[in-house]
């Protein structure tokens, strides 16, 4: 689809980011992994990088109904798990990422890692513990003010050269 949106000139190739949230916010980092240079950035809130440590953590508070769902979801192959993960994969990212995550324990354990594998590999980061999701969104609309330039406007007020959807 991003290829298509593309091609018909909906969408810029050099004006291009991922975000997501949660779950999103994995798969926006993954987006960056699977597809280097397609996005000029990439974001995430919340996301959780490492599966092998979603797998191995031991947690009172997970079931074991749970717990099955888990390890029946993600497999217990450290090889599939470290494939599927942001933190094993720095190496193919070549977008700057935002990685944020509130006051929770395990985005923030999530977020450190991935800071760590970024900066280790000399990619660039910017990592925001935040403590109010509105604060989510200033710190994203300044990423990508940061990385996504804008494109002049026509007389009618729509992008130069972007096509509008519909």
């Amino acid at each position: 689809m991003r290829q298509q949106v593309i091609a018909q000139g909906i969408a810029d190739k050099d004006s291009i980011c991922i975000f997501g949230t949660g779950y999103g916010g994995y798969a926006a980092i993954m987006g960056a992994v699977r597809e280097p240079g397609l996005y000029q950035c990439a974001a995430s809130y919340d996301g959780l990088f490492d599966l092998e440590a979603v797998l191995g953590r031991e947690d009172p508070l997970i079931t074991p109904a749970a717990r099955e769902y888990i390890d029946e979801t993600l497999g217990t192959d450290v090889k599939a798990l470290r494939a599927r993960s942001p933190v094993d994969n720095v190496a193919k990212i070549e977008t700057p990422l935002l990685i944020m995550a509130a006051g929770v324990r395990d985005p923030y354990v999530h977020a450190g890692l991935l800071e760590a594998a970024m900066k280790k590999a000399g990619k660039p980061v910017d990592t925001a513990l935040l403590d109010r999701r509105e604060d989510e969104y200033k710190r994203l609309l300044d990423f990508l003010s940061k990385y996504l330039r804008a494109k002049p406007q026509d007389d009618a007020g729509k992008p130069g050269g972007v096509k509008q959807a519909g």
